[in-house]
């Protein structure tokens, strides 16, 4: 029994004397062991966030996992703010780019393409005019039209369509209304087919003559066409109404003499 009052008075000693050594020891455990906990914690929340972020980029912008690890919020709330206004000027660029500003020149595309001006072409016509005794003179004319691909018709029609102002004291005797069915050249003589107003004689004999001189003179102007054969609706007639005119053949400018 006194040997274990002994024993147990002497472990009471001792842990008096060891009692500072061992407190210490134990608060710094206690301290250092709070910290691991909330280092662990601030890990988890940083972890969760680069989580959320690392899924995929926001605006095309790739954001720095370091940045998360630190905690740096911050940095991450500019490069926010950084895209948002990139973005907002690169739409005002945009925006003057595409909007027209006054006093500028437009692009090619969209300039009005300038008109061509058309081919012109000159047609010498032959009217009539009464001379002092009453004779019939060729008067020649020279209209200018459109370029055609047909000359030869194109200067017939101008013939049958008549005198226009400004053409002079001249008359034609080809009678109203008269139109060209059709029009062919070969071997210099040119196949000119009327419709039947042409046998509708206004002036007699003299009138038919010179409504024939008239189509003659102004077909023979072209260097290809020496004489003209004429047609009535699509048919060879040997004469011209019923004033005994001969047509049934090619009819040439020395057919008539002096006009």
């Amino acid at each position: 029994m006194a040997s274990v009052c002994l024993a147990f008075l002497v472990m009471l000693i001792i842990i008096i004397v060891k009692w500072p050594t061992f407190k210490k020891n134990f608060d710094t455990a206690v301290k250092r062991n709070s910290a691991s906990e909330a280092i662990e914690e601030n890990y988890d929340d940083s972890s969760a966030q680069i989580d959320i972020m690392s899924s995929g980029d926001v605006n095309g912008t790739s954001y720095d996992q370091d940045n998360f690890e630190r905690g740096n919020v911050d940095s991450i709330n500019d490069e926010f703010e950084s895209v948002e206004l990139n973005a907002a000027l690169q739409d005002e660029e945009n925006a003057h780019k595409l909007a027209p500003i006054d006093g500028m020149p437009k692009a090619e595309s969209e300039k009005k393409p300038e008109p061509v001006a058309e081919k012109q072409a000159n047609y010498k016509i032959y009217f009539v005019k009464i001379g002092p005794e009453g004779s019939i003179e060729k008067d020649c004319i020279t209209r200018t039209v459109r370029k055609s691909d047909s000359p030869l018709t194109e200067a017939i029609r101008q013939l049958l369509a008549g005198p226009q102002a400004g053409d002079g004291n001249c008359i034609t005797l080809i009678p109203k209304g008269t139109k060209l069915l059709g029009a062919s050249v070969k071997n210099g003589v040119a196949t000119l087919n009327f419709s039947e107003e042409f046998e509708f004689l206004q002036f007699g004999s003299e009138g038919a003559y010179g409504q024939l001189k008239q189509v003659v003179w102004t077909a023979t102007e072209f260097s290809t066409v020496k004489s003209v054969l004429f047609l009535i609706e699509g048919e060879q007639r040997q004469y011209l109404g019923s004033e005994g005119v001969e047509i049934g053949g090619p009819i040439s400018r020395s057919s008539f003499g002096r006009f």
